[in-house]
């Protein structure tokens, strides 16, 4: 019997051990369950507008990870802040092989296929006042799995007389191993078949349809008249990724573990930030105060440094990203 249960026991062991979970490190086939599906109901119930007037301005700022229906008629582009590198402002719309429920479009279809589409709503181009630009950045790869060159990133215009879409622009995938800066597109408007009351236009990406894979990103796109060719820069000057976590190695720790003799060893000394100014100087005089921050809990500052120093910024050219440090020991 002692034997018996013996090799009872040692089986018993030998199934515990052979069903532990084996770590995989793979490409992302879907988004988290709780993530996908908590944009379902604001896509239902959310209404759309009519019609869209100049200016059309979208630099994918906005809450939460499906475009803005106020400015676009589908949602499968996946917006965010951290996928892109150094993109213009905080905040991008990714193209990539997932629908807008964080599903493949197909697992089995690895080969290039057409993916994520990103529809506007109709915008009125009947009556411009005079020179009609579009403009957008773009970016292949960034942190994510770079595009190949069957693979490509596309911007159509809808047609009416023609009742189709017609290609105005494209780009394909250049197996670059490491990210590309993202590249302006200032496109003039012209053809006097898109003066419609409803114009639209939209992004198409062609990539593997079999996940996380292919991946294209798009910031600031603006679409206005009394533009011209050197209208390249617009009136922001933005952050490029959120804010760095306030603890050293960590995102969140429970308070029980903060709140004790070693929350020292827990608090990040400096913290870096990037920003970029995407404007000129000589368009208006003014000065950054990046030194400037104020931590609070329950309404009473713990940390800050609220000193002033005015011109810190002014030096800097347009367009290049900018990392300083700040010390919140």
């Amino acid at each position: 019997k002692i034997v018996t249960r013996l090799l009872l026991g040692f089986l018993s062991l030998f199934g515990v051990l052979y069903a532990q979970p084996v770590e995989y490190v793979g490409p992302v086939t879907g988004l988290p369950l709780h993530e996908s599906l908590s944009d379902i109901t604001p896509i239902q119930k959310q209404k759309q507008a009519a019609v869209i007037s100049l200016p059309f301005i979208e630099n994918f700022s906005q809450r939460g990870h499906r475009p803005n229906l106020n400015l676009w008629a589908d949602s499968n582009v996946y917006i965010n802040q951290t996928m892109a590198k150094l993109p213009p402002t905080l905040g991008v719309a990714t193209f990539d092989g997932l629908d807008k429920y964080g599903q493949a479009y197909n697992l089995r279809q690895n080969s290039t296929g057409l993916a994520d589409v990103l529809t506007s709503l109709p915008i009125d181009l009947s009556n411009p006042i005079d020179s009609v630009y579009i403009s957008f950045y773009w970016q292949e790869k960034g942190f994510a799995e770079t595009p190949e060159s069957e693979d490509s990133l596309n911007l159509q215009f809808w047609n009416e007389n023609d009742s189709a879409w017609i290609r105005i622009w494209g780009t394909r995938g250049s197996k670059l191993e490491t990210p590309e800066k993202f590249a302006l597109v200032h496109l003039p408007i012209t053809d006097t078949a898109y003066f419609k009351p409803d114009f639209k236009f939209r992004f198409v990406s062609y990539g593997s349809r079999a996940g996380y894979f292919d991946l294209w990103h798009i910031d600031e796109v603006r679409l206005d008249d009394q533009r011209t060719f050197a209208d390249t820069l617009f009136n922001d000057i933005s952050f490029l990724y959120p804010h760095p976590s306030l603890l050293n190695g960590y995102d969140a720790i429970p308070w029980f573990h903060y709140n004790s003799a070693v929350a020292s060893n827990f608090n990040e000394g400096n913290v870096k930030q990037t920003y970029q100014r995407n404007r000129v100087v000589s368009i208006a005089p003014y000065s950054l105060n990046l030194a400037m921050y104020e931590i609070k809990y329950n309404g009473t500052t713990v940390a800050g440094d609220l000193s002033e120093r005015p011109g810190l910024d002014n030096g800097h050219a347009p367009n290049i990203p900018i990392t300083f440090n700040y010390n919140i020991g």
